[in-house]
């Protein structure tokens, strides 16, 4: 079975509307992890260049790119894992979901925080990493 079956076949059994929930939530989290970090890199690069702005489009190296796309890797795994946690904390949502995930190895709560953070794990650091690259770079 493919990974785009398995994902059709996965959809079909989702039929709480506690699901719909889920998204914004994430989204949300994802976006607030995103931009706290984009104001880090901001403030870290002003800090060690305090004549360059913090603008793409004045610059001429890769610093502003890897610098502003790099926490945006960083901040999706972090994001899942806490819209996640939210989500468990509404007592109906958590019995809706473990209904559904109740006989399909490997769906439930755990596991998928477990498989999330394995991700954050390699993620949150490298993109960690690359983007104190381009932090680093002069822009000019």
């Amino acid at each position: 079975m493919t990974y785009i079956d398995s994902a059709k076949k996965r959809g079909r059994r989702r039929k709480s509307t506690w699901n719909l929930i889920l998204l914004p939530i994430t989204i949300s989290l994802v976006g607030a992890f995103y931009r706290s970090f984009f104001i880090i890199n901001e403030l870290l690069h002003t800090f060690i260049y305090a004549e360059e702005s913090f603008e793409i489009d004045d610059s001429h190296t890769i610093g502003p790119i890897l610098a502003s796309i790099a926490p945006l890797f960083a901040a999706l795994p972090l994001g899942m894992l806490l819209g996640n946690l939210v989500v468990r904390q509404i007592p109906p949502a958590r019995r809706a979901l473990d209904a559904e995930a109740h006989g399909h190895p490997g769906t439930g709560y755990t596991q998928s925080q477990r498989a999330i953070f394995k991700l954050a794990v390699i993620l949150v650091p490298v993109s960690f990493g690359v983007a104190m690259l381009g932090i680093l770079m002069p822009w000019v």
